[in-house]
């Protein structure tokens, strides 16, 4: 608690700062200057911007434990027809970029593959 009001305060001061000289020696109008001064308000009420993920709650509420694994490849399949290119041994669930097994591990083909998932989850609805 006392890490978060130190690092609030002084990330706070800093903004309030630059904003002070940006009042002071800009030309900005009186509504943008109090829209900055907001900016600085907001600042000094919200969490601070580095949350440790190991630290932070997790904000589904999900426990991890009621989560069924889903493979990715040479999985076991149930339905009568054949799983699409990107689908998971869930029906309906889709596996794009580096979650898949075996992928290239590359930006550009991830996002391809999303493109990919979204025309397929297309697919899979019609079907539904």
């Amino acid at each position: 608690m006392a890490w978060w009001i130190f690092q609030s305060l002084v990330t706070t001061a800093a903004l309030a700062a630059t904003v002070a000289l940006v009042c002071r020696f800009g030309r900005i109008g009186p509504v943008a200057r109090h829209a900055l001064w907001v900016v600085v308000l907001v600042k000094f009420i919200t969490p601070p911007l580095v949350v440790w993920p190991w630290a932070a709650p997790d904000p589904f509420g999900l426990d991890r434990r009621e989560i069924p694994e889903v493979v990715t490849s040479d999985a076991p399949w149930a339905l009568s027809r054949a799983p699409f290119a990107l689908e998971t041994s869930m029906a309906g669930v889709f596996a794009a970029g580096d979650v898949r097994l075996d992928s290239m591990k590359r930006v550009a083909s991830a996002v391809g593959e999303g493109a990919m998932s979204i025309y397929l989850v297309h697919r899979y609805l019609a079907t539904v």
